[in-house]
């Protein structure tokens, strides 16, 4: 299999700049997307659609990841992004291919539901001052500089170093109207010392079906669930990219002894992977997506499976050119081959809602240490996302038991 020429870094794992080659003053790239509309029907999100919607990230010499989830079918769609604690100097903003953004209005969309009925709930202040204006929002090319990262250096304390806005991490959301769990989201945002950005509001979102809430970020106590536990816990993961794993299997169910196959050392019902939640490097999302997607704006779960399942992966030859196989190629070892893509088998920072129920979890320790455990795996995970058949949702009596601690 002929590999796709990327720029690549020679350490291993590798440093996570662009996938293109760009000037050293502007390494890394941030970018948005966005995960299934709905467990089997209209999920794209990385197709190379027609797009309208285009958005533009901080850029920074240092690693960065995020983490992608449903907020709401047809209503919120929101991307964590996160930065290790690296030297960051000479922050930069580049585009986002215009394609991660193309299945936000799909082009089959809007013909069943038309504009979502709004819930009638007020956004809060919070939300207020993180809406931004698609249509209105500023475009950035490649090595263009906002102002306020002008001679940031976020390896370093004070005002132009750590405690600089543009040095704290990001979660970035698209939704179309205010909702409580959206002003939920932005309090439990906040406190986990993350930045807010909402787009979308007072907009019509155009896909086919339209749903509840469904995603909690649990409130983060002085550790758990703070951008820095998620960032720590993730990079403990060693991978460049960890998809939130499920009990069950959708759409390809036919796969299922392939999954198997694939982990047999691993002792968790949860094996089979769910795009609800995925956390990456930004260079990792960008060569990934650019690589599996077709023009298939319908469906990303079933991409991200062929992907897992087939090994998508890379191997750096220099510090200026990465090559990505779609799948692992027989003349390469395993030192040099470098896969992409691993699951979030024992829940540590994400849990899938499909076949849970309440008693599934553990409440004890909650109200003081904002700890959710699983106690299938004993995992303690961070982001618990509603999937699957939405009839048996367990996800609104969660949200209200989480939603009001006393470290929140």
């Amino acid at each position: 299999m002929n590999p796709i020429r990327r720029p690549a870094f020679a350490s291993s794992p590798p440093s996570p700049d662009t996938i293109q080659h760009i000037p050293d003053d502007s390494n890394g790239t941030l970018m948005v997307s966005s995960p299934k509309i709905h467990h089997h029907r209209h999920r794209g999100m990385f197709s190379r659609c027609t797009a309208k919607l285009t958005c533009v990230c901080r850029s920074r010499r240092a690693r960065l990841f995020i983490l992608v989830t449903i907020i709401s079918i047809a209503t919120l769609i929101t991307t964590f992004i996160l930065s290790e604690d690296d030297s960051i100097i000479g922050i930069k903003m580049r585009m986002v291919p215009e394609f991660y953004f193309s299945c936000i209005a799909p082009p089959l969309g809007g013909l069943l539901l038309g504009k979502r009925k709004n819930d009638g709930v007020l956004c809060s202040k919070r939300v207020v001052d993180a809406i931004v204006d698609v249509d209105a929002f500023a475009f950035h090319g490649l090595g263009h500089s906002l102002d306020y990262t002008n001679d940031i250096d976020c390896s370093k304390p004070g005002p132009s170093g750590h405690d600089s806005e543009a040095c704290k991490p990001e979660w970035i959301t698209y939704s179309t109207t205010c909702s409580e769990s959206l002003n939920q989201l932005a309090e439990h945002v906040h406190h986990a010392g993350m930045r807010f950005t909402v787009f979308g509001v007072g907009t019509s979102w155009k896909g086919f079906v339209s749903d509840a809430d469904d995603v909690v970020l649990l409130p983060s106590s002085s550790i758990h669930c703070s951008a820095s536990y998620i960032s720590a816990t993730f990079k403990n993961m060693s991978s460049p990219l960890v998809f939130m794993s499920e009990r069950g299997l959708w759409p390809q169910v036919w796969l299922s002894e392939k999954f198997k196959q694939k982990s047999p050392e691993v002792e968790s019902p949860y094996i089979y992977l769910n795009a609800g939640t995925y956390l990456g490097y930004a260079w990792a999302i960008a060569d990934v997506a650019s690589t599996v997607y077709r023009g298939d704006c319908t469906d990303d779960q079933r991409t991200f499976i062929n992907a897992y399942l087939d090994d998508i992966g890379f191997v750096n030859h220099s510090t200026s050119r990465r090559d990505v196989y779609a799948s692992k190629p027989h003349m390469l070892n395993n030192l040099e081959y470098h896969t992409y893509i691993t699951l979030d088998w024992y829940n540590q920072l994400t849990n899938s809602m499909y076949k849970e129920t309440m008693g599934t979890f553990d409440f004890n320790q909650f109200d003081k240490t904002g700890v959710v455990k699983n106690t299938i795996t004993n995992g303690r995970p961070c982001i618990f996302h509603q999937n699957g058949d939405k009839s048996k949702q367990i996800l609104p009596e969660f949200r209200k038991r989480v939603g009001t601690s006393a470290h929140s």
